[in-house]
């Protein structure tokens, strides 16, 4: 079980410097991650050098458990910290107060150890899909004959052997989706972390990626923490929903919630329930 207790970030100047620091270390060990981080950093301090007074924290006291095999939805509106937890519990950032433990245990070294798929695939267009995916081994200090065989090992398993040579802008939106998952999953870290995988895709891949998705993540049997703001795809994907307020990441639901009957009047009621949440939430 991953437990976040009373987990506290905001923009100290003690935060910043841990998070330059932190930036080197993640393009050493996970270069798809460095980018959105670096890019993610940069914005950060331009807003931050604007200010005069110190702004409020954005994850202030945050708690939760969860449960391999589950997988849980953190849902709530844009620029509400989602994205920012999930940096927290890769390591890419260091919580200001709390602290993050794996079956009871402290978990201060994660970085390398918690898969991140971030919300652009970042798929490198020299590398073709057996390489890709290959990636993570392989900065593992694997050989490339054991990195690429486990690769193609994995493709086999869900019938996608036949895109094995393909490159990157051979492929549709929806299989470049499913290639930065299996590259996710490929290390076989304990915690998985997805930041709005299925935002850039149309309504129909959406929800076939989705289902291809659960397929995938049944089987490996992590720690899932899925980020989104979209409420439909959160009762269809999800099997525990979080509902956190628009500042502070305070939560304001925590539910179970079945997928087989995403239409069902249960669902529905869980739905009304998470628009009356986040609509009636406009601050803390």
């Amino acid at each position: 079980m991953l437990e976040l207790r009373n987990i506290r970030f905001g923009f100290s100047s003690g935060q910043r410097q841990r998070s330059g620091q932190r930036s080197g270390r993640a393009a050493a060990a996970a270069p798809e991650l460095a980018a959105a981080e670096a890019s993610a950093v940069a914005t950060e301090s331009a807003a931050r050098s604007a200010r005069t007074e110190p702004a409020p924290d954005i994850i202030a006291d945050f708690s939760l458990q969860v449960k391999r095999g589950e997988i849980l939805a953190i849902l709530g509106r844009s620029g509400s910290g989602k994205s920012t937890l999930l940096h927290l519990v890769a390591g890419l950032l260091d919580p200001l107060a709390g602290e993050l433990r794996v079956d009871g245990e402290l978990f201060p070294q994660r970085l390398g150890k918690v898969s991140l798929m971030p919300q652009q695939d970042m798929l490198f267009s020299w590398l073709n899909v057996e390489e890709n995916i290959a990636l993570p081994l392989r900065i593992k200090k694997q050989s490339k004959q054991e990195a690429c065989k486990r690769a193609v090992s994995l493709l086999e398993r869900l019938d996608l052997a036949e895109y094995r040579r393909a490159y990157p802008h051979q492929l549709s939106g929806g299989m470049r989706q499913r290639v930065s998952l299996l590259r996710a999953a490929i290390v076989q870290n304990e915690i998985l972390l997805l930041d709005e995988p299925f935002s850039k895709l149309d309504y129909f891949t959406r929800h076939e990626c989705m289902a291809w998705s659960k397929q995938v993540l049944q089987k490996i049997n992590a720690m899932v923490v899925y980020v989104s703001h979209d409420i439909d795809e959160v009762l269809s994907f999800a099997t525990r929903i979080v509902v956190v307020s628009k500042k502070g990441m305070r939560i304001l639901q925590n539910e179970e919630n079945n997928t087989e009957r995403p239409d069902g009047e249960v669902q529905k009621k869980l739905k009304k329930t998470i628009q009356d949440s986040l609509f009636q939430n406009t601050g803390r």
